[in-house]
């Protein structure tokens, strides 16, 4: 699995970098609340400009955060979208650069979007800031440390042009209020591994699992 983290000062563009997952471990009774630690290590692959005094591509990464796994979603989460004030610690360095969040406030953000549609279909996001959960560390480029973001992207793939022409007819025919050929074009999509998804007149193709 691969992790996109970002490191923002205030006003500064993120830090895009590669890293792998580490280790997962569960520590309590399944009746208790459980938390978990993730820890994962990797590389960094892309600095923007402004933060290019502090990082640099090639510097190793490092990071490590736990989260309570009972924590119920924060209301208005829905089964494609969902925030969950989970995040009990959060620890990352790059290169000779550390930061961490812990202790009383530390309540961040553990974001998760599942197939909500463009721009992406699935989104595992990890979120620390300064007022949300005391994250301390060094200034970056003279700025103030503000927010740290693990985010892990599942990118959406590009549908053959087949399936997207069976997509099309189907609008039609719906538009036309054609159901038992809209519902036949359905069928011909998925025999092909995908899925509709109807948005107002519009669609979205999702790969099956």
């Amino acid at each position: 699995m691969t992790r996109s983290p970002s490191v923002t000062g205030r006003r500064l563009s993120r830090i895009a970098m590669a890293a792998a997952l580490g280790c997962l471990t569960l520590v309590g009774r399944p009746a208790e609340a459980v938390p978990i630690t993730i820890s994962l290590t990797g590389t960094v692959d892309g600095v923007d400009a402004p933060l290019g005094g502090t990082f640099s591509v090639g510097q190793s990464l490092s990071a490590s955060y736990t989260f309570e796994s009972t924590t119920a979603p924060r209301a208005g989460s829905t089964s494609q979208g969902a925030v969950y004030d989970a995040l009990t610690s959060l620890t990352f360095t790059i290169g000779s650069y550390s930061a961490t969040a812990a202790g009383p406030g530390s309540d961040g953000e553990i974001q998760v979007d599942n197939n909500p549609g463009l721009p992406f279909h699935d989104r595992y996001a990890v979120v620390s800031s300064r007022t949300l959960t005391n994250l301390t560390g060094p200034n970056v480029a003279g700025r103030t440390l503000d927010v740290f973001g693990l985010v892990s992207l599942a990118e959406p793939r590009e549908a053959p042009a087949e399936v997207v022409q069976l997509a099309e007819e189907r609008r039609a025919v719906r538009a036309q209020r054609d159901f038992g050929e809209a519902d036949r074009l359905r069928d011909a999509i998925a025999a092909r591994g995908w899925e509709v998804r109807d948005a107002g007149e519009s669609y979205v193709l999702v790969p099956k699992e």
